[in-house]
């Protein structure tokens, strides 16, 4: 597992969406682990408004769906990983002010990847051909409120 991001909101700025995209583009494993339900329903629609250039652009997404997971985990390469309260939404990096721990340790991260696989493995992927053909409503839902992506 080269990149992988567990997440309980993902409304990406578009810092982090560039991130994503380039690290994949460039050959990077990118996979995101993404709830299919969360307590806030526009979310995971506004979210989704961001699959089809993230999937384009090579990064796999996986949506867990056994229930709501609101972990906050990273890990970069086999190193370093990344835990905290932070989602990737305008919400958490600007106005909540949440913080992320990051780590550096071969032993924590095979504890984390293991932790992780397991997620993986409770979780659908996110197939592009069929995201492309999502019924009109739900591109018209994600459509209609990404606009508000900066203050959700």
């Amino acid at each position: 597992m080269e990149t992988a991001i567990l997440i309980g909101y993902f409304v990406p700025d578009d810092i982090i969406l560039a991130a994503l995209e380039l690290a994949a583009s460039c050959g990077v494993d990118v996979r995101l682990l993404i709830s299919e339900k969360n307590d806030h329903p526009w979310l995971v629609a506004v979210g989704r408004s961001y699959y089809g250039e993230l999937l384009a652009a090579g990064v796999r997404i996986f949506e867990y769906s056994v229930g709501i997971n609101h972990a906050k985990i990273m890990l970069a390469d086999d190193r370093w990983a990344m835990i905290g309260s932070a989602n990737l939404d305008y919400r958490s990096v600007r106005l909540n002010f949440e913080l992320n721990l990051l780590s550096h340790s071969v032993e924590r991260n095979g504890e984390l990847a293991r932790i992780l696989e397991h997620d993986f493995g409770l979780s659908q992927e996110i197939d592009p051909v069929a995201f492309a053909r999502r019924p009109f409503r739900r591109k018209f839902a994600e459509a209609a409120l990404r606009p508000l992506s900066p203050m959700l």
